[in-house]
């Protein structure tokens, strides 16, 4: 928002592993740059910072393991990388839109779990510091001792592939478009001031919209729980269209 004045600008991309073709495994990050001299961003410049995902790939196993001081944002297969990036009315606060990071094929990846692990930034919103990427007091669940945990950056959880965020003007509520899995698509609303200690839980990936998906059944202990509704949901097998846009036109 303050381009004019100080040359910031910020990036959510994914890294490129340089196998992607026979191992997809890697991170996202958000990124912040400045333009330099000739309009050009120099990485070597200091103001240069990685907000979020400052870790890179695990060497086994999952991308990001489930930790409580955990700094990634895993992309484990072909797709689900990176998400919205918004600021919103407070310009000092972003928002981060974190996939499940799992792979979309077959019966359900596990991983996919993720989105509704406190301990992980996948499929969650984040509202984060856009100086630090720390999480900003007034978040749900923020630790003054621990900003940079999953638990503090957390504004809201259970998204599949939150494509797109925005903050409705004048208002503050929070609207994101979610890409489904196999049928439904979603756009959801979030309450633009958080309850303490709430996180609020879109479900995915025991329910896809409305409606339980298949991890409903086979995951009993992790889907214990009635997830929140979308504002909207529509039947994408029937119109073979994502849910990708969010912008409010307000004349």
């Amino acid at each position: 928002p303050a381009f004019a004045s100080n040359g910031y600008f910020y990036v959510y991309y994914t890294v490129d592993n340089g196998n992607e073709d026979t191992n997809p495994r890697t991170v996202s990050r958000v990124e912040r740059f400045k333009v330099g001299a000739g309009g050009i961003a120099n990485p070597a410049d200091p103001a240069r910072k990685v907000l979020v995902g400052s870790e890179g790939p695990a060497p086994t196993g999952s991308t990001c393991p489930s930790s409580t001081t955990s700094d990634c944002l895993p992309s484990d297969a072909y797709t689900h990388s990176s998400g919205g990036l918004a600021f919103g009315a407070n310009a000092s606060h972003l928002w981060v839109a974190a996939p499940d990071g799992a792979d979309p094929d077959g019966a359900g990846d596990p991983l996919a779990l993720r989105a509704i692990d406190p301990n992980s930034l996948s499929g969650k919103i984040l509202r984060v510091d856009s100086s630090t990427g720390a999480g900003v007091p007034g978040n749900p669940k923020y630790a003054a001792g621990s900003p940079s945990s999953p638990q503090s950056r957390s504004w809201a959880m259970g998204f599949r592939n939150p494509f797109r965020i925005t903050e409705r003007p004048g208002v503050g509520s929070l609207f994101v478009t979610d890409v489904g899995w196999g049928n439904w698509e979603e756009i959801d609303r979030i309450a633009g001031s958080a309850t303490p200690d709430f996180v609020p839980n879109f479900g995915w990936p025991c329910y896809e919209g409305t409606p339980e998906s298949s991890f409903k059944a086979d995951y009993p202990t992790e889907c214990a729980f009635t997830g929140i509704n979308p504002l909207h949901e529509y039947d994408s097998a029937a119109l073979d269209h994502a849910a990708i846009g969010s912008t409010f036109y307000t004349g």
